[in-house]
């Protein structure tokens, strides 16, 4: 299933600036990826809330469902030439995005700690392996006709039927729910007649969630990594262009990017489970640092500039996957659905903020305008951790 919503959700991903400039103009092809960014932090808030309250099946399937009636919107936006109706169409599309991310949470739930990250791996990998194929089936299935709104009514069309097969294999397939189970084996767990953790915080606010310290090391690293990641990306290829290279050489870098991201998250996953989730994302973390840091003296070259992209992809894979299992592992299990929510939000929001920054600090400073603070923020947790540690030491 994981497949068929990479197949949706890369549509969008490759279509929504398209869709805008047809029924729009140029100057506003920039808005179909802004909207669908937003569409995905209002769906993440949507899953994390239907999914505290019901579980990962009703959540998933909701979030499925909108996003194929938010492909259907769009299509219908496309062919009456409606650019307010293209708007709530995207915006809802998101949706797709966001249920895509919480499926990794779904596959964890039920996983024995040693093998939380190995399982979300493969929820990655697959997901990765539809948005790689996604564009090229909306190419396929809309016959290699010129006329664009023609083509992104097809491959939006691709997509309501993507997502709706997802939506209908969740509502059948995913029981009993892996959410609603792992609360009820966990009760079950507990003795009888004592007040027992989970019901005493039980509807606790978020802020007594993070005041769990491997929460917050979760949470805050998982988010500066992402933040990190996407002003990175979305700098190199403009780096790329103000060094005078071309634009396959661009094309060249992110890819290889991509190809650190999620073709490795499958080996990325076992390791982490076998080396435990804190190791690994001290080492995610610190290996992402070490990356950005070498742009600094060689920011002008291709190779070393394709290396940088594919060490910050590949810590990327390690931190999300790391990050995931310490946060499972770290709230209980009737905190986990609004604490994960919260940690996609956070990440949508830095993404956003990564992406609109980046080509600014780049016209001003070259990218190692970015690459210094990203650095930097980098080492915050890791250089904190070791403080404490050696502190705790010395107490002794």
């Amino acid at each position: 299933m994981q497949l068929i919503s990479g197949v949706g959700t890369s549509i969008g991903v490759a279509s929504a600036g398209l869709a805008v400039v047809a029924v729009a103009s140029e100057k506003l092809g920039g808005l179909g990826q802004t909207l669908l960014l937003v569409g995905t932090t209002v769906g993440a808030l949507l899953v994390a809330r239907v999914s505290h309250t019901s579980g990962r099946r009703p959540a998933l399937t909701t979030a499925f469902a909108l996003a194929a009636l938010g492909a259907a919107v769009v299509c219908l936006a496309l062919w009456a030439d409606l650019l307010l109706l293209l708007i709530l169409g995207l915006l809802i599309f998101g949706f797709g995005s966001s249920a895509s991310y919480s499926a990794r949470y779904a596959a964890m739930d039920l996983a024995i700690p040693e093998r939380r990250a190995r399982d979300a791996s493969l929820v990655m990998f697959f997901t990765a392996v539809g948005s790689f194929i996604g564009p090229q089936i909306g190419t396929f299935i809309s016959g290699g006709t010129e006329d664009l709104r023609t083509s992104l009514i097809w491959s939006f069309g691709t997509a309501a039927i993507a997502f709706t097969s997802v939506a209908v294999a969740m509502f059948f397939a995913l029981q009993p729910d892996p959410l609603i189970l792992a609360r009820t084996l966990q009760k079950q767990e507990e003795p009888a007649d004592s007040g027992t953790k989970s019901s005493q915080t039980k509807g606790s606010s978020l802020n007594s969630i993070f005041k769990r310290s491997d929460a917050i090391y979760a949470c805050f690293s998982v988010v500066i990594a992402h933040g990190a990641m996407v002003t990175i990306m979305a700098a190199s290829p403009l780096a790329i262009m103000e060094h005078g290279g071309s634009y396959s050489e661009s094309n060249l870098v992110i890819s290889v990017h991509l190809a650190g991201m999620y073709l490795f998250s499958p080996a990325v996953g076992s390791v982490v489970s076998r080396v435990g989730s804190k190791k690994a994302l001290m080492a995610s973390t610190l290996l992402m640092a070490a990356a950005t840091m070498i742009l600094l003296p060689f920011s002008h070259s291709l190779p070393v500039m394709v290396l940088s992209l594919f060490l910050i992809g590949l810590a990327w894979s390690g931190g999300i996957l790391a990050g995931a299992a310490l946060l499972v592992d770290s709230v209980l299990v009737d905190e986990r659905a609004t604490a994960q929510g919260t940690v996609d939000v956070l990440m949508d929001i830095a993404a956003v903020v990564g992406s609109l920054g980046s080509g600014l600090a780049v016209a001003l400073g070259g990218i190692e305008a970015i690459a210094i603070p990203t650095t930097l923020a980098l080492l915050f947790f890791p250089v904190v951790r070791a403080l404490r540690r050696s502190r705790w030491r010395l107490s002794r």
